[in-house]
């Protein structure tokens, strides 16, 4: 069931696989940085929180994604744009991440890291990827105006505890929901019906094993 409500990234795409990684699964574990404020010199350790993306590693590649929306990181060229589609959410390494945070562009709540990735193959008829499992109705594609309200709902969670499981469930559930094309959020209807957006929506109801 680690598919069931899942919100997916995807960040490759050719004719053997996708790749791509869940953003809403957070962990009882974060990542901790110790900042240094450039124009005080002072340092404070901060921890950011992580999420399971899959239970696969990309050979030769970062064990941890970072990952930011901001607008003001990116014109700062703060990494580049991951993806097959043109989401606003961009990749850089876990040096950029601390030096716009010490430099003070930056906060910890701005970086999404993710430990893992997921695979659909595209090998025998059935198998075609995240474009065969929409096809399928086993995801539905997020459009491009529902990015930032998804975003904004995973930046809300935080590193997984036994006091806050309950709390972190509904979290990840209602970012699942903001990116739903059936589901009115805001009182706003998604007005697209494609299928070549970068981040995909576990679409599977309760009981319903069909993206497992």
């Amino acid at each position: 069931q680690q598919l069931h409500k899942s919100v997916v990234l995807v960040i490759s795409d050719d004719e053997n696989l996708t790749i791509g990684c869940m953003l809403n699964r957070p962990v009882a574990r974060g990542v901790e940085l110790e900042i240094t404020d450039k124009s005080t010199m002072k340092s404070k350790k901060v921890k950011v929180p992580l999420r399971f993306g899959g239970e696969y590693a990309v050979k030769g590649g970062e064990t941890m994604l970072w990952l930011h929306a901001n607008p003001k990181l990116r014109s700062e060229n703060i990494g580049a744009e991951v993806g097959p589609a043109s989401t606003g959410i961009w990749k850089c390494s876990q040096e950029e991440a601390t030096r716009a945070m010490a430099s003070g562009i930056a906060k910890p709540e701005d970086f999404i890291i993710i430990s893992g990735v997921s695979v659909w193959p595209k090998a025998g008829a059935l198998a075609q990827g995240m474009q065969g499992e929409v096809t399928e109705g086993n995801f539905e594609p997020i459009s491009k105006t529902r990015v930032e309200d998804v975003w904004g709902v995973l930046t809300k969670q935080e590193v997984l505890t036994k006091l806050n499981f309950v709390k972190e469930l509904d979290v990840a559930n209602e970012a699942w929901r903001a990116g739903g094309s059936n589901v009115d959020v805001g009182g706003e209807k998604d007005p697209s019906g494609t299928t070549t957006q970068g981040i995909g929506e576990g679409y599977d109801e309760e009981g319903d094993d069909s993206c497992v």
